[in-house]
């Protein structure tokens, strides 16, 4: 995910991609099962696609980094979708942010940020 964040000196572009350290999927059920009088169960497709669910695993962002991603949450919350690359596979997703993301404040000798990030496709 690219983030772009516009400063007194032009814009400035940060890839998170760069710190993602675990990135895991999840397809959610698309059957609707119904039981019939004899005990049987017909099983039929709910949708015509299966959605994924992203789960991103952030860590060691630096502070500036963060604090552009703080203004892209800020933008689109939990209700506005966005395109995703996922860097593995290239394969582009339209998401949105699922769950509120929490933070964890690490110090060093520089600040760093930890959270999990969960997207679900639209």
């Amino acid at each position: 995910m690219t983030i772009h964040n516009l400063d007194d000196s032009g814009t400035q572009t940060y890839n998170i991609d760069t710190y993602t350290t675990e990135i895991g999927t999840e397809k959610e059920s698309n059957k609707i099962e119904s039981s019939m009088e004899n005990g049987k169960k017909k099983v039929r497709k709910k949708f015509t696609r299966t959605r994924k669910t992203i789960n991103l695993t952030i860590t060691l962002m630096p502070e500036a980094v963060f604090q552009a991603f703080e203004v892209f949450y800020g933008n689109v919350e939990l209700y506005a979708s966005f395109n995703w690359t996922d860097p593995i596979t290239s394969d582009i997703y339209t998401v949105r942010i699922k769950d509120p993301i929490k933070f964890t404040k690490r110090q060093r000798r520089t600040v760093f940020y930890d959270f999990n990030l969960v997207l679900e496709e639209v």
